[in-house]
């Protein structure tokens, strides 16, 4: 049973989220008005080939982010899950395989540990991402590295039409007739963007090079998990990464997978729901 508190902090931690993916659409509504409505036809307006190649890349980066942050969002990560994967309810008896909550009073199976914000036990926990109102865990982190690739993509893009359109200016050329302040904002906020997402991607590249998750690796006792360098320079193994990535992804295709991942069976057969 929750206590009054644990409510308070579940609800407060669920507000923020939902105000920061409203704020995080509105803010991408604007990004695909500056990419599809005014710098790609201004870019390639002299190329018909062109210009419809690079809407329908932009399209597709729209539609697969948008649909990365709704399963990331929409999937539950609780232990619910888990009971799902193995058909089954746990034994309570059964000590040895199975460890109890001291928070929630669970039974809960290895590298599951307790989300403070969502008041439950989350199934190989990563952190709670208020990017997309929910906790990363086993049953979305594929959907979250899609959706990270998805806003890599989509920021890259606005970065490099950005860009393209102030060396144009620099050499004097003034053939792209789009709005000067609205490029340059959708560019300063791109490129803060890229740079903060790309930095927590490689992280979690690195972090599966290690098979091991965020919440892990910041309460590890071996100093070599919290050192990025030694995990950069002495612990990065192609040999050891891929494998991990595609345990990770679940599919023997891990470009498809990131680019359009696959959902589960029991997500086919009942949709979660926003908790």
């Amino acid at each position: 049973m929750d206590s009054a508190l644990d409510k308070i902090v579940r609800w407060s931690a669920s507000f923020g989220g939902i105000c920061v993916i409203m704020i995080q659409l509105v803010c991408f509504a604007s990004f695909c008005y500056v990419s599809l409505l005014e710098a790609i036809p201004a870019i390639f307006k002299d190329s018909i080939v062109l210009n419809t190649t690079a809407t329908a890349f932009q399209v597709f980066f729209v539609v697969g982010y948008l649909r990365s942050l709704y399963l990331t969002c929409a999937t539950k990560t609780s232990l619910e899950m888990f009971y799902k994967e193995i058909e089954g309810v746990f034994n309570e008896g059964d000590n040895d395989k199975y460890q109890r909550c001291g928070r929630c009073r669970e039974y809960r199976p290895d590298r599951t540990y307790h989300c403070s914000l969502c008041c439950k036990c989350v199934v190989g926990l990563q952190y709670h991402s208020f990017l997309v109102n929910n906790c990363i865990g086993r049953y979305n982190f594929k959907y979250y590295m899609s959706y990270l690739t998805f806003v890599i993509l989509n920021a890259g893009g606005v970065c490099v039409m950005g860009l393209y359109y102030v060396m144009c200016l620099y050499h004097g050329l003034d053939h792209i007739d789009v709005t000067p302040w609205l490029m340059a904002i959708g560019l300063l906020i791109s490129m803060t963007v890229l740079t903060g997402v790309s930095f927590i991607y490689l992280l979690h590249l690195l972090l599966i090079n290690e098979d091991i998750t965020w919440h892990e690796m910041k309460y590890a006792r071996d100093p070599g998990f919290t050192d990025l360098s030694a995990m950069i320079k002495g612990r990065y193994s192609f040999v050891t990464f891929y494998p991990n990535l595609k345990k990770v992804m679940q599919r023997s295709s891990v470009v498809l997978e990131l680019l359009w991942p696959s959902e589960y069976e029991w997500q086919r057969q009942s949709h979660g729901k926003f908790e």
